[in-house]
């Protein structure tokens, strides 16, 4: 990952650990539409989401977007 991009992510994380008390493990919600696209990207959310955010990562979703796909 670029060093600049790894330096917003670290900004904008502090962001919201200090002003809202955001912590890990950091729990993401997932649609249908951000899924397809990780696929067509081949993108393996489970491995580059916590890369990214630099922590320990928890994808959620919600029930009514599993039978969509």
């Amino acid at each position: 990952m670029k060093i600049t991009r790894q330096k917003h992510a670290k900004k904008h994380l502090g962001f919201f650990r200090n002003n809202f008390g955001v912590r890990e493990p950091y729990q993401i919600l997932l649609d249908g539409t951000f899924c397809q696209a990780a696929l067509r990207g081949r993108i393996q959310l489970r491995e580059q989401l916590p890369r990214y955010l630099m922590g320990e990562t928890q994808l959620c979703t919600t029930s009514g977007s599993l039978p969509a796909y």
